[in-house]
């Protein structure tokens, strides 16, 4: 961001979108370029440290995010 001679950065962090529709987030991406990827199946969910979480943990994750979609798209 930029306001007469100021330069402001401001970081939004990692972010999964579920739609671009109506995402203001979306629409940044959109303006600045940015590549969005899509999330597959094969998409590993890992801890802090680095670790891959256990597959019980993962399914849940996908279980969510399916549930996640499917409430939007209602």
């Amino acid at each position: 961001m930029e306001g007469g001679n100021k330069v402001e950065v401001a970081e939004l962090g990692g972010s999964v979108l579920t739609s671009t529709l109506g995402n203001p987030l979306g629409v940044l991406a959109r303006q600045l370029s940015y590549t969005l990827h899509k999330l597959i199946q094969q998409c590993p969910l890992h801890r802090v440290d680095g670790k891959l979480v256990d597959e019980y943990l993962g399914k849940i994750k996908w279980r969510l995010l399916i549930m996640s979609f499917w409430t939007r798209s209602r």
